[in-house]
Parts: C-alpha cells; structure tokens; sequence
C-alpha cells in the first residue's frame, strides 16, 4: 500500500469517528440499515436518539405479543389489522401508529382482552391496517335489505 493509499485511509477512519461521535451527540444523521428477523433490510437516515427510540418501541409492541403468547396474525386479529401490518411493525418497516400502541398496551389487562376479542373482525385500510367492519342490515320477512 503506498503512503498515500495510507493517508486516505486514515483519513476516512477518522471521518467515521467523527461522524459515529456526532452521532450520539445527536447532530448527525447517519444511514441506518435496519435487518428485519428474515433477512429484509431497510434503510432510513436517523440520529441516535430516533433510532434508540424507534427500537424502544418495537420491542414494546413485540413484547407485548410475546406477553400474550399469540403468533403475529393472532396478535393482528386482536388488534383488528392484518398479520402483514404487524409484521412490518414488528421489523421496523413501517411505524407503528399510536393508536395500535396504546390497543397493545390495553390489551394486556385480561378484561380489556376480553372485551377486544368480542368485536367483531375487522378490514384491511392502507393507513393502520385496518378498517371498522359494516354493520349488515337484516331483511325482515323476505323485505329487501337497506344498504
């Protein structure tokens, strides 16, 4: 390696540490490539404290699920979205929505439990995941059903 090949790397070593160290500090954002449990990786640009805060909050929610002892699309029929959405919550890929949060949380309370589990199942949207279930009109004596 020549002497300049030599300083250049050295060079760039002492960029990466200087750059690691604003990171913590916060006023950086560094490319962060996050590897999901099958491989998948996603990238996104974060300071530390947003990265530290986005791990906090999906091993809360994966927590959560392994708490309940229910499988990802168990965990989704409870929550009222798909087994996809809780996926990609629980890899990172998508943030996971403060209302889905807090349903998690409350959901730990047996009673609350008890009570999610009797609505009734709900439909996909793209935003959350999913949608509230329409309420089916019953025709009365052969009338023609409303809606």
């Amino acid at each position: 390696m020549t002497p300049s090949k030599k300083s250049e790397l050295a060079a760039d070593l002492l960029k990466a540490f200087d750059d690691v160290e604003a990171w913590n500090k916060g006023s950086l954002r560094l490319r962060t490539t996050i590897t999901a449990q099958d491989g998948s990786r996603h990238v996104e640009h974060l300071t530390r404290s947003e990265f530290d805060g986005k791990m906090k909050r999906i091993a809360t929610f994966r927590g959560i699920r392994d708490r309940l002892d229910l499988s990802q699309p168990g965990f989704a029929n409870l929550l009222h979205a798909t087994p996809a959405a809780v996926r990609q919550w629980e890899q990172g890929r998508r943030a996971i929505p403060d209302p889905i949060l807090l349903l998690a949380q409350l959901a730990q309370d047996p009673k609350v439990r008890m009570r999610m589990e009797s609505f009734s199942v709900a439909e996909p949207t793209p935003e959350y995941g999913t949608k509230p279930a329409q309420p089916k009109t019953v025709s009365k004596r052969g009338a023609k059903p409303k809606g």
